[in-house]
């Protein structure tokens, strides 16, 4: 990780508002856990020894442009044969699946969304905060926590296939790759046992990762917030991927999903919110280790 560090963290701490070089990207883009997906963006290996076997389980931004190459780098090489998508009906809509031989595209609704009554004044440092990101804290851990509540069924589907198809690769998706799929990505990495920082380490990462479509999900934004503007106070908090913020959602989440005995919060929702036993829990961390009984 400190190797990878070097390598990303100049990256990750660069505002989103400045633009990466090109021959800067391109390098970063073509080091793990970045995987080359032709049509896709912010495309990663979760994997992390020791704690989550390489080439099991893979998180993405939109698909929707995924060509022929892409296709097959996906099916052949990573050997993906189900795609959990986490995007809305709307999205789905608007940018639908390509059709995707030999490859499940697994879609479950959510009860609901609350982004759509974020208030981008919520975001603004205020004037006894001493980390100019702490708007964007409190708010992402809020929505983070309350994706925890309303993604149960495609968690819990995510889950039950890691319990009963160890080997099968996946890959989960939605717009961006990383609010809803980095909240997924938490709950697993935490499940196997990654520290905090390795797990804020990984949803930093999509600020190189959303960096080819930057526009494309700018366009976005404008969309649903037309009122918003570069200058307007929050926007910098909201468009940023900081490790500040899941760390801030790591630490609540335990303060919601406590456990008892040193059982952790992921271990607690998997149980009390996903309905799945002790037994199973430990089976579903074995597998993603790869320790198959």
């Amino acid at each position: 990780m400190d190797e990878d560090k070097q390598i990303f963290s100049p990256l990750i701490n660069s505002p989103v508002s400045e633009d990466i070089p090109n021959p800067i990207l391109e390098y970063a883009l073509s080091q793990p856990p970045f995987v080359t997906l032709k049509g896709a963006f912010n495309t990663r290996d979760l994997g992390i020894k020791p704690y989550l076997q390489p080439g099991l389980i893979y998180r993405s931004g939109s698909l929707t442009d995924l060509d022929d190459e892409g296709k097959d780098i996906l099916t052949g090489v990573l050997g993906v044969q189900i795609i959990f998508d986490l995007r809305s009906a709307g999205e789905r809509n608007a940018f639908p699946f390509p059709s995707i031989e030999n490859v499940q595209i697994v879609w479950m609704p959510s009860d609901s969304s609350s982004a759509a009554n974020l208030d981008i004044s919520d975001f603004v440092k205020l004037e006894n905060d001493t980390n100019p990101w702490e708007g964007g804290c409190r708010v992402w851990s809020k929505e983070y926590r309350q994706i925890l509540t309303l993604y149960k069924q495609p968690f819990r589907k995510v889950l039950d296939h890691l319990l009963k198809n160890p080997k099968v690769p996946i890959l989960f998706n939605c717009t961006a790759g990383r609010d809803r799929t980095g909240v997924l990505a938490a709950l697993l990495l935490s499940l196997a046992g990654a520290p905090d920082e390795q797990v804020a380490f990984d949803y930093a990462l999509s600020r190189i990762g959303v960096e080819p479509q930057k526009s494309f999900l700018n366009a976005l934004v404008k969309q649903w917030k037309p009122e918003w503007t570069e200058e307007t106070p929050g926007v910098v908090q909201f468009n940023n991927s900081r490790p500040e913020y899941m760390e801030r959602f790591l630490q609540d989440a335990r303060k919601v999903y406590h456990g008892e005995n040193g059982v952790d919060w992921a271990e607690t929702y998997a149980m009390y919110e996903l309905g799945f036993t002790k037994d199973e829990v430990q089976q579903i961390r074995n597998n993603m280790k790869g320790e198959l009984a």
